[in-house]
């Protein structure tokens, strides 16, 4: 039988976080620094506002080239 697994066994501890305001091409800098492929966006509380990933990095790219 598998021992119990929780997810706090797995989760990041130290998170890498973005905000709403920086720009992409330092957000993007930001992932490949840090060897991820996504970070949550905060607000100025902490709160989470959403998730920036690599997706969306090559997507600002292609709609802007």
């Amino acid at each position: 039988m598998l021992a119990k697994i929780t997810v706090a066994d797995y989760m990041a501890k130290r998170l890498v976080t973005l905000t709403k305001d920086n720009n992409v091409i330092d957000a993007i800098k930001k992932l490949l620094d840090h060897k991820i492929t996504c970070a949550p966006v905060i607000d100025s509380k902490g709160h989470l506002i959403g998730m920036f990933s690599e997706k969306d990095g090559m997507k600002a790219f292609i709609t802007r080239a």
